[in-house]
Formats: C-alpha cells, structure tokens, sequence
C-alpha cells in the first residue's frame, strides 16, 4: 500500500471529506531509516493527515482552503527525534 493509499483509507474511515485529498502532496516514500518497519510512511501518513485535518478545520472557519505538503525525510526525522 502507498503513503497516498494509506492516507485515503484513514481519511475516508475517519468520516472525512474525500475531496480534501486534493489538496495535499506527499512526497518520498520508504526505506529511509534502518528499520523492517516502514517508519517513514507511517511518519508522512499520520503527519500529513493531522496536518490536512487542520487545514480542513481552519477553512470551515475562514473559508479558505489551504494546501499540505509533508516530505518523507523531515516527516522520518520527526519521528526520530521523539525518541
């Protein structure tokens, strides 16, 4: 499965706005970090998700839509860095 096709499915379970997908870029995908984990695509996938859903919160209050676009490797090394 993709980051794109990963953040379709979360988005579209959660209820949310299909058409909204349009507005977001992710760019890369894994391997990134040294893992059998795809931790890159789970960072792109859960960042750029909370990241589009306030952009969508902001344009229900101000009208205006807004795009997200999230990288792989600063998303990967977010995550890292929680360590």
């Amino acid at each position: 499965m993709t980051p794109q096709d990963a953040l379709r499915q979360i988005w579209t379970d959660a209820g949310c706005d299909e058409a909204a997908l349009e507005r977001i870029a992710l760019e890369g995908d894994d391997p990134i970090l040294p893992s059998t984990y795809r931790v890159g695509a789970a960072a792109l996938v859960t960042i750029g998700a909370s990241a589009l859903a306030a952009a969508e919160l902001a344009r229900s209050r101000n009208g205006r839509a807004q795009t997200v676009a999230v990288d792989v490797r600063s998303a990967a090394a977010a995550f890292r860095r929680e360590r």
